[in-house]
């Protein structure tokens, strides 16, 4: 299982793998965590539950004024993609 870091800065989501070097607590492995700018869901999470995460994502995106995508691992680039099924308000997509 692998955690997806949704990180949101200024008007944008980046999306990319949390690393194992990145201060996660263990007692929160096998769980979502929120916070008030960085999101991190496991990656059979999100797709168990796309429905609920494409209308959370939906929701931060009007909520923070999102217009920008940034991928950093091109693996993501599908899970990234499918949460913005039918979304007109990010007008660009940027891959690292």
């Amino acid at each position: 299982m692998k955690k997806i870091l949704i990180g949101i800065k200024n008007n944008a989501l980046t999306f990319s793998y949390k690393r194992s070097a990145d201060k996660i607590s263990n007692n929160l492995l096998n769980t979502n965590v929120i916070t008030d700018n960085e999101l991190v869901f496991s990656d059979v999470y999100i797709e168990e539950n796309k429905k609920i995460v494409q209308s959370f994502v939906k929701e931060l995106i009007a909520q923070y004024h999102i217009t920008q995508l940034f991928i950093k691992e091109s693996i993501l680039t599908f899970t990234a993609i499918d949460l913005f099924n039918n979304n007109d308000k990010v007008s660009a997509i940027f891959f690292r």
